[in-house]
């Protein structure tokens, strides 16, 4: 799980970290009312200062969050914002694979980036975008290798 430390520097990315979060919990056996309590673990700089301080503050003036899913919710209406979301998209539409850059790579390149909005894009999508932003001397050796 430390490899998926989340810091909020880039927002969008909270969405990989509370699924890896959730994935480590469901591999540990943790029960949801337990889970609350390592979220603060995980988190460092800003992202870090504002779960905690929200946290100690509480939602409802009492003290932290009453369960889970709340915390989620507050990390989410906090960092997957509209904007950020728009900006992943823009990035995705306009993915291109670079000079040196090895097919392989590109692949996953596509695909990470494509994870930081969780379910939005379909697999689908995700052929398209690695087809349209490959070499235009590949592109054909991939199309009719699809077809």
């Amino acid at each position: 799980m430390e490899n998926h430390a989340f810091s909020g520097e880039r927002p969008i990315e909270v969405i990989q970290f509370l699924s890896a979060f959730k994935t480590t919990c469901d591999d540990n056996d943790m029960p949801e009312s337990a889970s609350v309590r390592p979220i603060s673990k995980y988190l460092t700089g800003a992202a870090k200062r504002q779960f905690d301080s929200y946290n100690a503050l509480g939602a409802s003036r009492l003290r932290g969050f009453s369960s889970c899913p709340e915390a989620v919710q507050h990390l989410l209406k906090s960092f997957a914002i509209e904007e950020a979301i728009i900006d992943v998209v823009a990035e995705f539409d306009g993915l291109k694979q670079n000079a040196k850059e090895e097919e392989w790579a590109f692949r996953l390149r596509v695909r990470h980036t494509a994870r930081l909005c969780g379910n939005l894009f379909s697999e689908n999508q995700l052929i398209t975008s690695f087809i349209f932003g490959t070499h235009e001397d590949i592109k054909p050796i991939i199309v009719s290798s699809k077809a």
